[in-house]
């Protein structure tokens, strides 16, 4: 069904919704901006304001004249109103704007799909909150001011975030992971080991959580290719290698970041801290040559080892 415009529809009562302050020309790009799909008495609400130039200001307007155009909406029968798709890329939005945005519309309206990159966004709080009630399928947040433990705590909130029966909300339906784009903030080069520091303490395995997707596989926003066991909650764009993915090339990835120290001893897999980082059952059965990324105690820094001729594969 084709798209239906709000000035098509409601031309005749532009006068009604006119918003002290804004100019013609502002209304008229948001009319423009802003279509209906409808589909029997469900009504689906698309917001097309990329390049618009919108400031915190003009969203604070923006949400005004937004709830007349929801309410005249209704008072034409609209049974349901679902938000498809708010698209707020490439303008001069920053924290207050979003919280506007998110507390005014999003809170009654939650979108499917939330596509903010290229904005001055550093505090995620008001994400946060729409990651934790599980509508959203995608959230864009590229060439923003996020930093790397904003956006640890994006990602474990919406890997932690259940419905009242107690599931996980993400991966959508058990089979579509939450497509999360966060590359070209300055997040740290660690990020990744802090993510899995930060997925432990929340109960998630790194691997069993995310999806790194760095374009050398066909995973998309509908469909994970990466062959991975359990579909994962999310897929994190551009921020880490596709064969992060790997149990294998997670250890080493944490060891070696992490190591001070180096012990090739059967005794050393005892120690299972480095299990519970990685997840459950995340090293076999088997001798190993392991990196500690742990301060070893002294009486085991003095002792050497002898080479073991045994390795057990990672995966």
């Amino acid at each position: 069904m084709p798209y239906l415009r709000m000035v098509d529809v409601q031309s005749a009562r532009w006068a009604e919704t006119k918003i002290k302050g804004s100019n013609d020309n502002q209304e008229i790009c948001w009319r423009e901006g802003l279509k209906l799909q409808q589909e029997g008495r469900v009504t689906k609400v698309y917001v097309h304001l990329g390049s618009s130039g919108m400031t915190c200001e003009d969203v604070s307007d923006w949400c005004v004249w937004f709830g007349k155009q929801l309410a005249l909406l209704q008072k034409r029968g609209g049974a349901q109103v679902i938000m498809e798709k708010a698209n707020f890329s490439r303008n001069q939005i920053g924290n207050h704007g979003v919280s506007t945005l998110v507390t005014d519309v999003f809170a009654n309206f939650l979108p499917r799909e939330l596509l903010l990159f290229g904005n001055n966004i550093s505090d995620v709080s008001p994400l946060v909150k729409l990651l934790a009630m599980g509508t959203l399928r995608e959230l864009h947040l590229s060439n923003n001011k996020i930093s790397a433990d904003a956006a640890c705590r994006l990602v474990v909130v919406a890997t932690s975030a259940k419905d009242q029966s107690g599931k996980y909300f993400y991966p959508i339906q058990g089979l579509k992971p939450l497509w999360l784009r966060l590359e070209n903030n300055p997040i740290c080069e660690n990020f990744q080991i802090k993510l899995a520091e930060n997925l432990c303490r929340s109960g998630r395995a790194i691997w069993k959580a995310v999806c790194f997707v760095d374009g050398t596989t066909r995973c998309n926003p509908s469909q994970c290719h990466c062959g991975k066991e359990h579909v994962p909650g999310i897929h994190l764009t551009y921020v880490g290698s596709n064969t992060l993915n790997r149990r294998r090339s997670m250890n080493k990835l944490l060891l070696e970041r992490k190591g001070q120290h180096v012990v090739t001893t059967a005794q050393m897999v005892q120690d299972d801290r480095l299990d519970k980082l990685l997840g459950d059952q995340s090293l076999p059965m088997g001798n190993w040559e392991r990196t500690s990324f742990f301060s070893a105690p002294p009486s085991i820094n003095s002792i050497n080892y002898p080479p073991l001729t045994k390795k057990t594969a990672l995966e």
